[in-house]
Order: structure tokens, then sequence, then C-alpha cells
């Protein structure tokens, strides 16, 4: 047997820092709440009820709720498995119900309470850290990208496409008051940490030493 491919290395070794720092941030907002300028910054970003912009923003963050997600993701599961094309099926089922599903346990456990900056609607879950919304974005977009094989000719703009709807739905969460920007970033860092993981271990595993014979 030879050793793992060194992209697999690589994989781990970004999810082990994502992991280590969504740890660290973890630790800093249970000591501190908010972290330094968080509060400031959050204040000049929201767009008050009944400014222009703000229904926009409340649309977005809406469309980019859970469900509507998880049915995009639902949608592209069907299209691969039309495909036959088990393992990628597998491997985006599997990081999305992953973040869906640590991601209101690691709420829960750091405990933080939502910004105060504006009153909030009564149906949001009452914990801020991380954020459900930028996690599940990010984990739709990097597991979209990890699973459909984009040519590379088409990989910068799809991967641009995908950098500009996460980082509006996560400003939406900015402008509505919901979410500190700590909050935004941890959830980035799990979806960053649960993708690269799976794709390590997917690149990881040994390879039989016939198929590197020269």
């Amino acid at each position: 047997m030879t050793r793992a491919p060194r992209g697999g290395e690589r994989l781990a070794v970004v999810a082990a820092v994502a992991a280590l720092a969504l740890s660290g941030l973890a630790v800093a907002v249970s000591a501190t709440d908010p972290l330094p300028g968080e509060d400031w910054l959050l204040r000049q970003l929201v767009v008050a009820d009944g400014s222009p912009g703000h229904d926009l923003w409340v649309a977005l963050a809406r469309l980019t709720d859970l469900v509507p997600l998880a049915v995009v993701t639902g949608g592209a599961a069907l299209v691969l498995l039309l495909r036959r094309r088990w393992w990628d099926v597998a491997d985006l089922l599997l990081v999305s119900a992953a973040v869906w599903a640590v991601n209101p346990l690691l709420k829960a456990a750091v405990g933080r309470p939502r910004p105060d900056v504006v009153d909030l609607p009564s149906g949001l879950s009452g914990w801020a850290f991380p954020a459900g919304h930028a996690a599940n974005s990010m984990v739709l977009v990097l597991a979209l990208l990890l699973v459909w094989h984009v040519p590379a000719r088409r990989l910068r703009w799809a991967a641009a496409s995908g950098a500009a709807f996460v980082f509006l739905t996560a400003y939406a969460q900015l402008a509505l008051g919901r979410h500190y920007p700590s909050d935004l970033l941890a959830g980035w860092l799990l979806s960053v940490a649960l993708v690269a993981g799976t794709a390590a271990a997917r690149q990881g595993g040994p390879v039989p030493s016939s198929q590197n014979a020269p």
C-alpha cells in the first residue's frame, strides 16, 4: 500500500485549521461577548425596518433559510442520482446533513444570545453562534463544488458565483441585525471543516500499490 494522495493531506490540514479556528472563536465569544468592535460595526451595517432595502434583505434571508437550501440540495442530489453518481450523492447529503445537525448543537453549547441592536422576529432561535444561514449557504456551495466536478475553465466563475452568494447571505444577517460578524465566521468555519474533512477522507484512503506500479 502507498501513502495517501497529497491532495487528501492538504484537505485534512484545512479541516484541522478550520476546526481549531472555530474552537478558538467559540472560546473567545464565551469569554467576551460581543467581541471588541462587533457591536459598533453591527450598528453601522443594520438597515432599520422601513428603510430602503430592508425588505430586500428580509426576502434574501427567507430565501436562504434552511428549508429552501435543503430543497436545492435535494434537487442536486436527484440530478446526481439520475446520473448514477452514488458516491457524490452520499458526499453531498453527508456533509449537508452534518452541518444541519451540528450547527444547532454548537449553538446550544456556546449559548451566545443574539444581538439586541434591533427588535428581532419571534420565530428566530435564541442562540446566535454559529450562524445557521452562513453555515448552510457555505456548505451548499462547497459541497456542490466538491461533487459536481466543474470543468477547469468554468471553475473560477463557479467559485466566484458561490462566494457572492455566501457573502450576500451573510450580509443579509448583518443588515437585519440578527448576527454578529463572528457568528457568520463561525458558520463558515464549521462548513469548511466538515466539507474539507469529508473530502480528505475520500481522497486519503490507501491506494493499492499495483495501481501505482511503473
